[in-house]
């Protein structure tokens, strides 16, 4: 019983890290290409991985809080 609870707290913990870094990910990629589409490099690259951790620390804020 022990080891089911503790595989389920592990798979858990790799799904909220898989979830947590593609959001800094995605964001820094829509960042690069809008700064290739308009040639305004590194402005939105730089502010999308910004918009990106931040969103991380709201969805940490908003788990952690239930």
């Amino acid at each position: 019983m022990s080891d089911k609870k503790n595989e389920e707290n592990w798979t858990r913990y790799v799904q909220l890290g898989l979830e947590l870094s593609s959001y800094v990910v995605v964001f820094f990629f829509v960042g690069y290409f809008v700064d290739f589409y308009f040639k305004t490099k590194p402005y939105f690259t730089i502010g999308g991985a910004l918009f990106g951790i931040l969103s991380v620390f709201y969805v940490l804020w908003k788990r952690f809080l239930k």
